[in-house]
C-alpha cells in the first residue's frame, strides 16, 4: 500500500550501506555496497541497531547486555501442535527463572515464535553469537534441565532454530551533534532491550517525522526540532528498559 504511489525506480532494494560521508556541496553521499553512490540532500537512518549512518554522526556504539535470544520456530502451530497454540494462547507467554527465560509469541500464519533466553559468559566480543554457532536443541533443553514439560515443548517441538539473537543497548540518553540532512530514527537511534516498546517507537519516529517535515516552510529546522522530541523522549524509555531487563535476568 506504501508502495503503490511510488515509481518502482524510487525504492532501491537489497542495497547496503557502506558508509555516508558529507560531500564538498554539503550533501550527504551514500555510498552502497558495490560501489554505487547516492547524493542526498537528507539522510534517515532507519537501519537498525548495526547502523552504517549513526557511525557518521555519533561514535556511539550498542553494547551486549549479557544476555542472548536463541529464536525457534513452530509453523502450523493449530494443526499439528494444538497442546502449544492453547498453551501461548492469542498473544504472548513468557516464563523467567534463574538467569534465564522462554518466551513464546504468537504471529500470523499459524506460527509461533519461541525466544529461549539466557545470560552467556562470552561478554568480551561484540558478538556473542559467534559462541554459540552450532549450538542445538538438545543444547538447549541441557540449559532448562527440570523446567516444565510444557514450557520444553517449545523448544523440543519447534521445526528449527532460526537465529541466534545477541541482545545490545545503546547507552540510555545516547544523544550527538546537529549535522544538517542527516537524522536517524528507530533502532539506529536508540536501540535498547526488546520489552515491547522499540518497535512502537520507531513507528512513532518516523511519522512525526515525517509531518514535520511536509509540514514545515523550512525543513531542516523541522529535521532538528524532531530529533530532540525523539531523544528527549526515548531517554527515561530505554533507562527503564534497561533496568527492566536486567531484574529480569538477575538470578
Amino acid at each position: 500500500m506504501l508502495l503503490d504511489p511510488l515509481p518502482p525506480e524510487i525504492v532501491v532494494w537489497g542495497a547496503r550501506i557502506v558508509d555516508v560521508v558529507q560531500a564538498a556541496n554539503g550533501r550527504w553521499s551514500v555510498r552502497l555496497k558495490g560501489g554505487a553512490v547516492r547524493e542526498c540532500d537528507l539522510v534517515i537512518g532507519a537501519d537498525g541497531a548495526g547502523s552504517a549512518v549513526r557511525t557518521a554522526l555519533t561514535d556511539a556504539r550498542p553494547v551486549y547486555t549479557g544476555v542472548t535470544f536463541v529464536e525457534l520456530w513452530i509453523t502450523d502451530v493449530d494443526r499439528k501442535h494444538p497442546a502449544i497454540a492453547r498453551f501461548v494462547g492469542r498473544g504472548t507467554l513468557l516464563a523467567l527463572h534463574e538467569e534465564k527465560g522462554i518466551f513464546a509469541q504468537r504471529n500470523g500464519n499459524a506460527v509461533v515464535r519461541v525466544y529461549a533466553a539466557f545470560k552467556t559468559s562470552n561478554v568480551t566480543t561484540e558478538r556473542p553469537e559467534q559462541s554459540l554457532v552450532g549450538i542445538s536443541t538438545l543444547d538447549l533443553l541441557a540449559r532448562y534441565a527440570g523446567w516444565s514439560p510444557a514450557l520444553l515443548s517449545l523448544i523440543t517441538d519447534a521445526d528449527r532454530i532460526a537465529a541466534i539473537r545477541p541482545i545490545v543497548s545503546l547507552p540510555a540518553g545516547t544523544k550527538w551533534p546537529v549535522k544538517s540532512g542527516l537524522t536517524l530514527i528507530g533502532d539506529a537511534a536508540h536501540v535498547m532491550p526488546p520489552m515491547g516498546t522499540g518497535v512502537n517507537l520507531a513507528m512513532l519516529d518516523a511519522a512525526e517525522l515525517a509531518e514535520a517535515i511536509v509540514s514545515a516552510v523550512n525543513w531542516r529546522d523541522a529535521v532538528r526540532a524532531q530529533e530532540q522530541v525523539m531523544l528527549d523522549r526515548a531517554a527515561p524509555i530505554a533507562e527503564e528498559c534497561l533496568r527492566r531487563f536486567g531484574e529480569w535476568f538477575d538470578a
